[in-house]
């Protein structure tokens, strides 16, 4: 039936775009995943974070409503940033590729991108009149902020700060929840600190646990596509991956 509906005008491709919500008219909770893909993460930083992503989906898939609700948005970054889906999928639609090391740390790229998906995303669940969650914003990352040519961004530098602003005023207007978790020794916790908003300040993984990072995240996500939007939920504890 869905399948043969013409794909032609505006009108017919904003009206092709709402058939998932048809077919699955559920409450959406989306997540978007920045993912830190530069050189310094070669290695067994690369290959568990990608063993992490893996994870995610197929605890997500455990929960029947959990796996209907929850959507997945993942964006790698180094000297780009490049959206790995199309959007948000949801997690039975996930297909974790894998991602490779290279290049710079170019995260403000990759925060712009994640709020403009964002933005967009909410559009469609507004015009199909579909509820949703708040969004989360999870970055991930082992380094500091670099301009495409892998120039340090000083902490008062026009981009550095406009991202600061991005996060700092839509956690304010509650547009979305914005994580981040530095990862080895290197990575610059004052930077995450200042991009982050006081009362939910950066964290740091211990050691190389992603797979218990990424167990955290499907839990949360379960947790929260179990409740009643704009309910608090209490997320689980973080000592199986953080070093607080």
């Amino acid at each position: 039936m869905y399948e043969q509906l013409p794909y032609k005008s505006e009108s017919d491709k904003k009206q092709y775009s709402l058939i998932e919500f048809v077919e699955n008219p559920e409450p959406r909770c989306p997540y978007i995943i920045l993912v830190d893909s530069s050189s310094s993460m070669y290695g067994e930083p690369i290959q568990e974070l990608n063993n992490g992503l893996k994870l995610f989906k197929q605890e997500l898939l455990k929960n029947e409503l959990a796996s209907k609700r929850v959507e997945l948005g993942v964006i790698a970054f180094d000297t780009d940033a490049r959206p790995l889906t199309e959007g948000f999928v949801s997690a039975r639609e996930y297909n974790p590729t894998n991602i490779e090391a290279d290049g710079v740390t170019n995260m403000c790229d990759a925060i712009k991108k994640a709020y403009e998906i964002i933005e967009a995303r909410k559009s469609q669940y507004k015009s199909a009149g579909v509820f949703y969650y708040r969004p989360w914003i999870v970055l991930i990352t082992d380094g500091s902020p670099t301009d495409q040519e892998g120039n340090p961004l000083e902490y008062d530098s026009r981009a550095f700060r406009e991202i600061v602003d991005i996060v700092h005023n839509g956690a304010h207007e509650k547009k979305f929840s914005f994580f981040a978790i530095g990862v080895g020794d290197d990575v610059d916790m004052e930077a995450l600190s200042q991009i982050c908003t006081p009362n939910r300040p950066p964290k740091k993984l211990s050691g190389m646990k992603f797979s218990e990072l990424f167990k955290w995240l499907a839990d949360s996500a379960t947790s929260r596509s179990s409740s009643t939007i704009g309910e608090t939920v209490a997320l689980p504890p973080i000592d199986g991956w953080s070093e607080d």
